[in-house]
């Protein structure tokens, strides 16, 4: 069975359709079907949102006054629900439940 890496810049974008379709007709040969369990996130996803400020938890330069809470918040934060590299299941779906709170 041949390979789907290559060296040559025009492939690249096509080697993982040339490894699925590789894939499958090794599994017609053989009977043996490979099954994806797990995919790797490409990128981090994530909201930026603000959240009550904290004394050595949020920086200064992001404390301001919410005059309809009442309250110091911190703006710019980030929440991440994926980061880059990380492992899921394959067709898992990914979701996060919030609260107003919590933004």
């Amino acid at each position: 069975m041949g390979t789907a890496l290559t060296k040559r810049k025009k492939k690249r974008g096509s080697a993982i359709s040339r490894g699925a379709v590789m894939s499958a007709a090794k599994g017609l040969l053989t009977g043996d079907f490979a099954e994806i369990t797990s995919r790797v996130a490409r990128a981090n996803y994530g909201f930026v949102h603000e959240t009550k400020f904290e004394e050595g938890k949020h920086k200064e330069e992001d404390r301001y006054y919410n005059f309809v809470e009442g309250r110091d918040k911190a703006k710019n934060q980030t929440w991440w629900f994926l980061k880059k590299a990380s492992p899921t299941r394959a067709r898992a779906v990914i979701q996060h439940r919030t609260t107003p709170e919590r933004f």
